[in-house]
């Protein structure tokens, strides 16, 4: 669910403030789900390197998430663009 929306709020792009807070709200506030659908979006751009609308995604997450402060877990993996 959180996948999803993230990839709808890339295209056409929607203001930072408000695609973080669709993106909270979709996780039922729980950082942890957003953290999830981010990992899952990663697995499907390894799979499918050229799909544009889950590069839109991941890109989507990782600025909701730096937005909102959300911290990595202890041990979590570096993506490359960190």
């Amino acid at each position: 669910m959180v996948w999803r929306r993230a990839v709808d709020l890339a295209d056409p792009p929607t203001p930072l403030d408000r695609s973080a807070l669709a993106l909270l709200r979709a996780a039922h506030h729980v950082p942890a789900t957003m953290a999830h659908a981010l990992n899952l979006g990663r697995s499907h751009l390894r799979a499918h390197p050229g799909d544009a609308f889950a590069r839109g995604g991941v890109t989507t997450l990782e600025t909701a998430i730096c937005f909102l402060g959300v911290k990595r877990p202890v041990g979590d993996i570096e993506s490359a663009r960190s």
